[in-house]
C-alpha cells in the first residue's frame, strides 16, 4: 500500500464530476485548472474513477479548493455531498449496514 494518504474512489468521485460539472457550466475553463490543480491532476477529471481504488487525498483537497473559490459554497457543502454518496452506497450495499450492525470488534485476551 502506498504511503501517500489517500481517499477512496467513491468519494474522489463525487469531487471529480462536480469539477467536471463547473467545466460543462463553462464556470471555469481547463485554462483556469493550473489556479487549483497540479498538471498531473487534470488527466484524472477525462479518467473513470474506480469506486474501489485509492487515490491521492491532496489532489482530492485541490479540486475541493477550486470548488470552493469557483461555486462559492462552504465546506459544509462537500460534507453533504460525501453524506449523499454514503447514502446511495447504503441503498445499494443494504447487506453490509447488516454485517456492520451485528460486527463485534476483536479484543485481546488479557
Amino acid at each position: 500500500m502506498s504511503t501517500i494518504p489517500s481517499i477512496k474512489g467513491s468519494v474522489f468521485a463525487t469531487v471529480v464530476e462536480s469539477v467536471n460539472k463547473l467545466l460543462a457550466q463553462q464556470s471555469v475553463s481547463r485554462e483556469e485548472l493550473g489556479r487549483w490543480l497540479k498538471p498531473d491532476d487534470i488527466p484524472l477529471l477525462d479518467q473513470e474513477v474506480h469506486v474501489s481504488e485509492w487515490y491521492d487525498i491532496r489532489v482530492f483537497s485541490r479540486m475541493n479548493e477550486l470548488l470552493r473559490d469557483v461555486e462559492g459554497k462552504p465546506w459544509t457543502a462537500v460534507e453533504e455531498a460525501i453524506h449523499h454518496q454514503a447514502d446511495v452506497f447504503v441503498q445499494q450495499k443494504e447487506y453490509l449496514i447488516e454485517r456492520w450492525i451485528s460486527y463485534v470488534p476483536w479484543q485481546a485476551p488479557r
